[in-house]
This record gives structure tokens, C-alpha cells and sequence, in this order.
């Protein structure tokens, strides 16, 4: 988590009896454990406005989803102020523009049939193909561009017919901008054979180098993408910058692309797994296998200097799945069954309950109310009249590292969309969310996530007894402000229950898709593992003596008490609080959110099974 701040690893509360009674939790281990839930449907609802009043312990899942939907409008807004521009930069939209009409006094006419391979003007088309789709005029060339129109339109059917590529996926759905800048950007992500289309692919990099207007908006747009994204898969057209005449450019690499796709650790790991080329084996599971990777350590999510945004969030996420190995593991003990409730967060896939029966805890709570014995007390003794009960103290479910590491990434993103606009020009930008525009400008938002996190960080590392990372002070503040009114959040309050697609299956004729069918309760048992070590003081401040302290599990009687005695007692607590129930289907026929959700009031999630 970085560099570390000492901070008191300590509680206080005082008692009925108007005692003062300080903790110290440095070496606490906190029990978490999930309960099953009654027996029959469970209530799901529509969004956390429908609970009425905060929990007392906000879940991960909900962090994780208010971070979900903020950072789909967050990539949303930038798409477009990447296609139209902001201030300094070009945009695509005038950088195709440009480029088309100067390519077409290179190229007037679209190659013929008979053309051999150099001459196929593949790259040419790519760009041309990218304005009819991005639906970017010509102004000045019309009639050069009407004698490809023909071609093009070959050309763009052949795009259409592979809904693998064609189809928008993810946050491309929102709105019909959106979706012409998906469709856009797949064409000019197609594979270019440099020795079968040196021609045109010399050619649109000559002009691009030429224009320093177009070479700046095109070297800024690959560096941001790689940023906000990840690293390229392929090369760019960069690699044909070097002088026509230079013996020394060679042809070694035989593919590129004017915009490549991104590379993922899910791709990495896939080639490592199956090797190159080979075909991926039946029911095999690239997420199992990513999950089994992390868990035994075989692959580091550590990001590198050349990591973008993607890699950042997936090390967030890692702690989900290898708490174990989290520096805040020595402060937890948790059930198996709690450890799948953060493995399906991880996953993106919280599924719904099926019937599960009520389970019988008494014992597990008396047990663990007696733990941690400290002081001794013989139990043949009876207690004091004053008596003290002590109950574990979490705000927020108890994962330190992931707050630190999705903070950061905040941070991360943040500096570098500074790098590329003005601050004054991104503090002119507001994001759309599903109520309607951002209450307060983008850079402001980030700003606001980034403390978010940080402060989630700065509150479970003071409930667990740890010393935080270097995080701002403010930031617990910011947190604990949400946390009082969350239910309120302009992400969360609305009815966001959605069918977003995320791939398109050939064979089968589906469309796969991530559905949040809205949220459940869940009930988390909070217990001490080994309390905290105790100090009581009275009314008037003075630190009583340890013979005068018991430590009793349970009260049995008040008999034989002398009045400067006192007794504590260790107990666990159940909160309530709530996941987003997310899944993973197939479908024949995408819905819009009205009719998605509308479906679900009507047939219940079962329908879409």
C-alpha cells in the first residue's frame, strides 16, 4: 500500500455507567462470517433508495458498484470529448476529416479488382470507411469521396456481417453517439498486412507525419488510450514514421493498425495457459483460471510503468480474491462462505440466493463472546454491578488495500487526462448519469472518487488497529460524509437495473450479457477472533486497577460485588447491509433498460433464466 502513517491504534467508548473505556486494537483480530438467509424467494430491490434508512456497515458490493457506474459515464463522457475534442486537442472527428481529404487527392479512386496486393489501398479504406461510419463529412473532396461509395459500401458490409466486431458492447449502448464511435473505431482497429498494403499504409502515415496538426492529435490519442485503456496489442502507424528512403525501416512486422486494440492480463495469461495459436479447450474458463493464478501467486497484477487504467483496476480488485496475502490479513479471520461472497465480487457476478435455510448460530455466538479471555477471573466468582459489553466496531467491510489501490487509481487517471486537457476545460465537462448531468464537473468527480476510496481506506484501517498509507486526512471525512447519506448517492439512488451486452456468440446466435437485476440483503456476523486489550477508567478519569477489572463472558449474578468493581465482556454483532446482484446470460433479443426492467417487475429474474 506504499508508505505508511502512524496513527493511535485505538478506541474509546464510554459505558452506561458514565466509565471511559479505551481499546487498543493493534493486535485485535477481527471474525467475519456470512449467515444464510430465511427459507423462500428473497426480496430484491429495485435500488437502495427503496431501503428507507442507512445500514451501519456499508458493503463492499456497494462501493464497487457505485464505482462501476461512475466510471462507465466516466469512459462514456471521454469517448465523445475524444471524438468532438476540448480545448487543445483535435478530436477524431476533425483528425478523419483531415486526413480523408488529403488521402483522397492521393488516392482518388478505389482500387480495381485486378489490383495486385500492394495496391489493395486496405488502410485508405480503413480511414474512409471510419468517416461514413462516423458519419464525418467531406467537405472539400465530395466527389472524389462518391467515386469509393461503391467500394465502400462492400467494404462496410463485410464489417457489418461479423457482429463480433460490429456489434457495440459495454457503455458503447448508452446512446446512438456512442454507438457510431464503436462502430467507428472497430474499422480503424483492423488488422493491416504491411507487406500486402505498404502503399496505403505508407501513405496515411506519410500524411499524418506531415501535418503537424495531425501527427500531434494522433500521438496524443495513442498515448491516451494506452493510458486510460492499457497497453496496444499491435503496433500503431508510428512505425512507418521513419524517411521513405531509409534503408534501415524494416518490414519485420507484418501486422499493424492505424488504432490497435488493448491488451488485457486475461489475454496474457490465456496465451501462457494454451499456448500461441492454439485453440481454447471446451468448458474451459479463463476466470477460473485468472482467479486460480492470483490466488497461488503465479501472476503479478502489480502495475508496470507502461500500465493503464485497466491494469490499475484490476489490481484493486485482487485483494477480493488473495486477502490472505493483504497486509490487513493478520487483523481478519473470515469463513469460507465470506470469502465466496468476495471472490463473486471479484468475479462481477454477485448471483441471487436460491431458498437457503436459517442457520442456527447460537453456539457459534456464544463462542464467540467467550473469546480472547485476558484478565483473569475465575468463573466460580460472581460478577460486579457494573458491567461493560464490548462488540467489534467496522464501518465499511474491512478490505483496506482494495480502498488504497482504487483510490490510487483515481488518482492515476486523474494526472493523466491533466497531461492532455486544460483544467479549466475539464471543470467545463460534466458526465451524464442515469438521473440527468453530474452535479459538479468531471475533474471535481475524480477528485471526489479518489477521497472516497482513500477514505474508505483511512476508516477500516482505523477499525482493524492499522496504520494507514499516505492518504490525505480529509479523506475520512469525505467517506464517512457519503456513508451518512449514500442511500442518496445521484449513482445509486435511481432504478440503474440494466442488460448491457459484452459479446456476441456466432454459432449460437446470442448475445452475451452482464444483467444488474438490483440489490440484496445480506447478514454479516462480526465477532472478535482475539479482542482488543482493555483499559477502563471512572467517572473522574482515574485508570482503574486490573484487580479491580473482570472479564466475564456472560452475566450470571450481581452478588458479593464490592462498589469499585467493574466487569467487561466480549460480544459479536449482525449487521444487515446490501449487494448488487449481477449476472452473466444469454439472450436472443437485447432490451433497453425500460424494457429490462419492466420484465422484471412483471415475470421476476427467473424469466431471464
Amino acid at each position: 500500500m506504499g508508505n505508511t502513517e502512524s496513527l493511535a491504534k485505538q478506541r474509546e467508548l464510554v459505558a452506561e455507567s458514565g466509565h471511559s473505556v479505551k481499546l487498543s486494537l493493534e493486535h485485535q483480530i477481527i471474525h467475519l462470517d456470512k449467515l444464510q438467509g430465511s427459507a423462500g424467494p428473497e426480496k430484491i430491490h429495485k435500488s437502495l433508495a427503496e431501503i428507507g434508512s442507512n445500514p451501519n456497515f456499508i458493503s463492499a458490493g456497494v462501493l464497487i458498484h457505485k464505482s462501476r457506474l461512475f466510471d462507465e459515464a466516466l469512459f462514456a463522457q471521454l469517448e465523445k470529448l475524444l471524438q468532438n475534442g476540448l480545448g487543445r486537442f483535435m478530436g477524431k472527428k476533425v483528425f478523419l476529416k483531415k486526413l480523408a481529404e488529403s488521402l483522397l487527392t492521393k488516392f482518388p479512386e478505389p482500387p480495381t479488382k485486378d489490383a495486385g496486393a500492394q495496391d489493395s489501398n486496405k488502410a485508405v479504406s480503413c480511414i474512409l470507411a471510419a468517416c461514413r461510419l462516423g458519419k464525418i463529412k467531406l467537405d472539400q473532396r465530395e466527389n472524389e469521396f462518391k467515386n469509393w461509395q461503391e467500394y465502400l459500401n462492400q467494404f462496410l458490409t463485410e464489417f457489418e456481417m461479423n457482429p463480433v466486431l460490429s456489434r457495440p458492447t459495454s457503455f458503447y449502448c448508452q446512446d446512438e453517439e456512442l454507438k457510431t464511435i464503436f462502430k467507428q473505431d472497430r474499422i480503424l482497429q483492423t488488422p493491416l498486412k504491411l507487406l500486402e498494403d505498404s502503399k496505403s499504409a505508407q501513405a496515411v502515415a506519410d500524411t499524418i507525419k506531415e501535418d503537424q496538426g495531425l501527427f500531434n492529435t494522433y500521438m496524443t490519442y495513442l498515448e491516451i488510450i494506452a493510458r486510460i485503456s492499457n497497453p496496444l496489442r499491435i503496433p500503431d502507424l508510428s512505425i512507418l514514421f521513419g524517411d521513405i528512403g531509409d534503408d534501415n525501416i524494416k518490414f519485420d512486422i507484418e501486422v499493424a493498425a492505424i488504432i490497435p486494440p488493448l491488451v488485457t492480463h486475461e489475454e496474457d495469461l490465456l496465451a501462457r495457459i494454451i499456448g500461441p495459436g492454439n485453440s481454447v479447450p471446451e468448458n474451459f474458463s479463463l476466470l477460473d483460471e485468472f482467479i486460480k493464478y492470483i490466488k497461488a501467486r503465479k501472476v503479478s497484477l502489480r502495475p508496470t510503468a507502461e500500465s493503464g487504467w485497466y491494469d490499475y483496476s484490476t489490481w484493486s480488485l485482487a485483494p477480493l480474491v488473495s486477502l490472505s496475502s493483504m497486509v490487513e490479513s493478520k487483523h481478519l479471520e473470515i469463513e469460507e462462505v465470506y470469502a465466496d461472497l468476495l471472490e463473486e465480487l471479484f468475479r462481477g457476478r454477485v448471483k441471487r440466493k436460491e431458498n437457503e435455510k436459517n442457520g442456527d448460530n447460537s453456539e457459534a455466538d456464544a463462542t464467540k463472546s467467550e473469546s480472547g479471555s485476558g484478565s483473569g477471573a475465575g468463573s466460580e466468582s460472581a460478577p460486579p454491578r457494573i458491567q461493560v459489553t464490548i462488540e467489534p466496531s467496522l464501518r465499511v467491510e474491512p478490505l483496506p488495500t482494495f480502498y488504497y489501490r482504487k483510490g490510487f487509481s483515481y488518482k492515476f487517471i486523474r494526472n493523466i487526462l491533466l497531461t492532455i486537457f486544460e483544467e479549466d476545460d475539464l471543470r467545463s465537462v460534466k458526465r451524464a448519469t442515469t438521473s440527468g448531468e453530474a452535479r459538479i464537473d468531471l475533474l471535481a468527480e475524480l477528485e471526489f472518487m479518489e477521497n472516497l476510496y482513500y477514505g474508505a481506506h483511512r476508516c477500516t484501517c482505523g477499525d482493524l488497529g492499522m496504520d494507514p498509507a499516505q492518504t490525505p486526512e480529509n479523506s475520512e471525512s469525505v467517506f464517512e460524509t457519503w456513508a451518512q447519506n449514500f442511500l442518496t448517492d445521484p449513482d445509486l439512488q435511481p432504478d440503474s437495473r440494466s442488460m448491457i451486452p459484452i459479446a456476441y456468440d456466432v454459432e449460437k446466435r446470442k448475445t452475451r450479457v452482464r444483467c444488474f437485476f438490483g440489490w440484496r440483503k445480506e447478514t454479516i456476523q462480526i465477532a472478535f477472533a482475539r479482542p482488543p486489550e482493555v483499559e477502563i477508567y471512572s467517572k473522574s478519569g482515574k485508570k482503574m486497577a486490573r484487580k479491580d477489572l473482570w472479564l466475564r463472558p456472560t452475566y450470571v449474578g450481581n452478588e458479593g460485588q464490592t462498589s469499585d468493581e467493574i466487569s467487561y465482556s466480549f460480544t459479536s454483532k449482525v449487521v444487515e447491509t446490501f449487494y448488487p446482484v449481477i449476472d452473466e446470460i444469454e439472450v436472443e433479443k437485447l432490451l433497453d433498460n425500460k424494457a429490462f426492467q419492466e420484465q422484471l417487475d412483471k415475470s421476476g429474474i427467473s424469466s431471464f433464466y
